[in-house]
């Protein structure tokens, strides 16, 4: 679950990481400043990190492993766990 919530924050946050690359390396580090990060950019970079999100589930569901059976959950018997999983 961890990797997919981590996953997604990184697809999101890539238009904004690209744009800063590309302020840093087309008018250099001295001059990227926030002043950049306002106006129609911000608007654009966060559609786009949201479409990536997006996509990032819709491939995350349609290759995802599935599972074929039924789900049985951990149990305590005898005053021992048993395991759970799928049957």
């Amino acid at each position: 679950m961890a990797r997919i919530i981590i996953v997604q924050i990184v697809l999101f946050l890539l238009p904004f990481i690209g744009w800063a690359i590309f302020l840093a390396v087309t008018r250099g580090l001295t001059e990227t400043r926030a002043r950049y990060f306002i106006g129609p950019a911000p608007y654009w970079l966060t559609v786009a990190g949201l479409l990536l999100s997006v996509i990032g589930f819709v491939a995350l569901g349609a290759t995802g492993e599935r599972s074929d059976g039924v789900y049985k959950p951990l149990t305590f018997e005898d005053g021992k766990l048993v395991p759970g999983g799928f049957e």
